[in-house]
């Protein structure tokens, strides 16, 4: 064995010292010599050249991590849905207050044409003031008449009646062919083109200018509702209620 042949090697080179030196050993020495006790080394002892391999340290396991399990988010709670806005609903649009139309009667065609002219006329004044639509009225064509056949029994041209209650006149004369109260009616208003609203009638009157308007500002006058018209021998007489022409007033603003 390895180390048995060191110890012989040794003991041969003791022995050899012991050989060269002339002196025997002692009785100690003999002893410590035999003594000596041969072991078997364990370990192989690596040879020339070669190193012992280290030993390889085995990995280390790390235990396994634990993770804290994972929490989900907290759930936000379901939004309410917005609730629709109630929408407002449409105001119905005001509806125009119908005119009074004037009532059905049975006038004759000239009549019917002269009260339909005279309504028109009125229509056509846009000054903010409030003109219904004329009315025909039996007591007023009643006293037109009675005018009328006066003034064609006489035959000396036109004059105004001076006791008319009230009322409102206007005339025509010699107009001997048909329709005369519409066409009579026509050259009343055929007068709007000399008169300019917001005029006081007054000032019509001091310029000596009145009756090239005063038949057309009697048509138009706001406060007149009502009227009758008459024909005798091609005279023609309108009576108004309630009368215009108020001298200190004009027919309609400016």
């Amino acid at each position: 064995m390895r180390f048995l042949n060191i110890l012989a090697v040794a003991t041969c080179a003791s022995a050899l010292v012991i050989d060269l030196n002339p002196t025997k050993l002692t009785d100690a020495q003999e002893k410590a010599l035999a003594a000596i006790t041969v072991q078997d080394d364990p370990k192989p002892k690596p040879e020339p050249g070669k190193e012992d391999p280290k030993p390889q340290d085995e990995p280390k396991q790390e235990p396994p991590k634990q993770e804290p399990p994972k929490q989900d988010p907290p759930k936000e709670p379901p939004k309410p849905e917005p609730k629709p806005e109630p929408k407002p609903e449409p105001k119905p649009e005001p509806k125009p207050e119908p005119k009074p139309e004037p009532p059905k009667s049975n006038l004759s065609g000239d009549q019917q044409k002269a009260l339909d002219a005279h309504n028109a006329a009125r229509a056509e004044v846009k000054d903010g003031q409030k003109r219904d639509p004329m009315q025909w009225d039996k007591g007023l064509e009643d006293a037109a008449r009675s005018w009328a056949k006066h003034l064609a029994s006489r035959n000396q041209g036109l004059e105004h009646a001076k006791d008319r209650d009230g009322k409102g006149e206007n005339l025509a004369g010699r107009i001997m062919d048909g329709d005369a109260m519409e066409k009579a009616s026509k050259m009343w208003i055929d007068e709007k083109k000399d008169y300019k609203c917001g005029v006081k009638i007054q000032t019509y009157i001091d310029n000596g200018n009145f009756g090239k308007i005063g038949h057309y500002t009697q048509v138009i006058w706001p406060k007149t509702t009502k009227v009758g018209i008459a024909v005798e021998g091609g005279f023609v007489v309108a009576r108004y209620s309630e009368a215009g022409n108020m001298m200190s007033e004009a027919a309609c603003k400016s």
